[in-house]
């Protein structure tokens, strides 16, 4: 990784102070997970760690503008930031592509790996037991509870971001599901054990009297 030290220390300082749960520390694990993956792919290891660390400056772009900001509307951004560095064209074009795509979830054979990869990354740490954590220190937060037996975990009532009801809610309709949306046979691989975590929380929940 030393060739890449320069890109990791530009990363440091873009994430630094980040709030929203997108600081380096993520960047980090996703980049983590990418690179496990890409050992049994055949992906260009620049592409696929340039992108990873770069592909939440839209999440920084959001906290400083007030509102959210779409991967899209980031790569003029990032490719001021790449300029930087003497990066070949031909990888520069793949790179600003995976960060603008890599939040589209989408199974398409047609997918470079390299965006495959960094989407697995992202959506692995989403999971397991860091990803609990996340939520349920955003939950806590936010008020909104832990359970809440009043509603049964296949409601109609629930709607994420307007009306999670409860974390065991969001962890069992949304979080879950994500690691459907995994592309990569690594990916799928690492992605049963960590989505294992997060069953086990919300059935603990529903057990207790």
């Amino acid at each position: 990784m030393e060739k890449f030290q320069k890109f990791i220390e530009k990363a440091k300082k873009i994430y630094d102070g980040d709030q929203t749960g997108h600081a380096f520390d993520h960047i980090e694990r996703v980049l983590g997970y990418c690179l496990e993956i890409a050992k049994e792919e055949k992906a260009d290891q620049d592409v696929v760690v340039i992108s990873a660390l770069f592909h939440d400056v839209h999440r920084i772009m959001s906290s400083m503008q007030g509102k959210y900001v779409f991967p899209h509307e980031s790569v003029e951004e990032v490719e001021k930031i790449l300029a930087d560095f003497d990066i070949d064209k031909s990888k520069l074009e793949k790179i600003l592509y995976v960060i603008k795509e890599h939040e589209r979830k989408r199974l398409e054979k047609s997918m470079p790996i390299e965006l495959q990869i960094v989407q697995d990354g992202d959506i692995l740490d989403s999971l397991g037991e860091v990803g609990l954590s996340r939520t349920l220190t955003y939950c806590r937060k936010n008020n909104i509870p832990v359970v809440d037996k009043n509603y049964s975990l296949d409601c109609k009532e629930y709607i994420p971001d307007v009306n999670p009801i409860s974390t065991c809610h969001y962890i069992y309709r949304t979080m879950i599901p994500n690691a459907n949306k995994l592309h990569t046979r690594k990916g799928k691989e690492i992605g049963a054990g960590l989505t294992k975590v997060l069953e086990n929380f919300v059935n603990s929940q529903y057990g207790e009297n």
